[in-house]
């Protein structure tokens, strides 16, 4: 079996990396010692610490390595400790130097250095209280002084610190008292803004102040219900929009006031539907009916206070579909579809029978169809006779009725084509 000094170290490579190799391929104790003692000599504690654990791990039984590997282990955790208070992580590095201080309680060198984190420690909590007492902060500023003497028992800066807020503090209570008292004044005279601004800086200057809390939150409910009856007066005067933001802003500060959510949401649905109104307006004058007809539906369906805008409004829009529907049959009718015509103008006086000319439409658009059919039945009757120029006489008073009555025109031309061959 080989010597403890020449074993390989397997489990511990990666230390190792970190340590020259010999050219052998394996590391030994002596060698790893050689390489820790070299660091310690350059102050290269990182190193050091590395190689002489390889050391110890190879050669565990070697004493000289065990004495190596104490000292090593001190001067690593004495440079980890300044490091840490270099980059102020004083607490982590109070830590070290303790430890290092257990293994050497007369190391100076980290009696000093544990003095210095201490009092780096302790300026930062003393500068953080007298910031926080500052700006007004005095719990905070209470917790940052005491954290101060904690660190270093006695420390002038931190007892003055204490001593200056606790008069700050005794100054904070009798302006809070003072607030205390002018807003239980005002309640008594109903100047109800006053004692709620004088209430609420007394619990904020002293929030220990019981007394206030009561007084504070009936001032506060009735200032609620007055903005309750503000926003349902807007409400009922048709203010939609403003009651709605009176009573989401008042949602905030007092969610569970009774009727509120139920008057808040009617307020929303009204609010909501005067702007359906409006865009419904907007696409009947763009001649959109059917996306105004959409507007109104659901206009209908949110309101209970609009109804009658709702309505008359689809009265307008009724209307405007009327003259659509009523100017799409004048236009076929101009197309001499006159059938057609009279199709769409019977389908829209079946539900308005009295529509501007309806009537008259209709029953002329009856009678020139009645004509046309006689005439062309004539027509017909004499080209089969021989008639060519009674038939043509008779097919020309067609198309005086209905231009676009069957071949009519088509008959016309071949009548006239077949008279002047006859006269040639």
């Amino acid at each position: 079996m080989p010597s403890p000094s020449l074993r390989c170290v397997a489990p511990f490579a990666v230390l190792a990396l970190l340590v020259p190799l010999p050219l052998g391929g394996c590391t030994t104790s002596r060698h790893a010692m050689a390489d820790a003692e070299s660091a310690v000599a350059r102050s290269d504690w990182y190193q050091a610490w590395a190689a002489i654990q390889v050391a110890r791990e190879t050669s565990p039984d070697d004493p000289e390595i065990e004495q190596a590997y104490w000292k090593i282990r001190t001067g690593w955790l004495l440079w980890r400790a300044q490091q840490l208070v270099f980059h102020d992580q004083d607490e982590l590095a109070l830590a070290e130097l303790e430890k290092v201080l257990a293994l050497d309680p007369e190391n100076t060198i980290a009696g000093a250095w544990k003095e210095k984190a201490i009092e780096k420690l302790t300026t930062r909590s003393v500068e953080s209280g007298e910031s926080l007492q500052r700006s007004g902060q005095l719990e905070e500023a209470l917790q940052a002084f005491h954290s101060a003497l904690s660190h270093q028992p006695g420390n002038p800066r931190a007892e003055e610190g204490l001593a200056e807020l606790g008069r700050t503090w005794q100054k904070q209570r009798d302006l809070a008292r003072s607030h205390y008292l002018d807003g239980v004044r005002a309640l008594s005279e109903q100047l109800i803004d006053q004692a709620q601004y004088h209430l609420a800086m007394a619990l904020s200057l002293d929030p220990t102040l019981d007394e206030a809390v009561e007084p504070l939150r009936a001032v506060q409910r009735q200032i609620a219900d007055e903005r309750f009856a503000r926003a349902n007066t807007l409400f009922e005067a048709g203010a939609f929009d403003a009651a709605s933001r009176e009573l989401s802003d008042l949602k905030k500060s007092y969610p569970a006031l009774p009727g509120l959510d139920e008057l808040l949401a009617r307020a929303e649905a009204e609010s909501q539907t005067t702007k359906l109104v409006d865009l419904s307006q907007m696409d009947i004058a763009r001649g959109n009916l059917d996306g105004a007809r959409k507007q109104l539906d659901s206009a209908l369906a949110l309101t209970q206070m609009q109804k009658l805008d709702v309505e008359d409004m689809m009265i307008l829009l009724h209307e405007r579909e009327l003259d659509q529907a009523y100017y799409a049959a004048k236009d076929v009718e101009l197309q001499g579809r006159i059938d057609e015509a009279l199709a769409n103008y019977v389908a829209l006086g079946e539900t308005n029978p009295t529509f501007r000319d309806l009537k008259e439409r209709i029953a002329d658009l009856k009678l020139r169809i009645e004509e046309a059919t006689k005439a062309y039945e004539a027509g017909s009757a004499a080209e089969a006779s021989g008639d060519v120029e009674g038939a043509i006489s008779q097919f020309t008073s067609v198309l005086l009725y209905w231009p676009r009555y069957k071949d009519t025109a088509a008959r016309i031309a071949k009548l006239r084509a077949s008279r002047d061959v006859n006269r040639g």
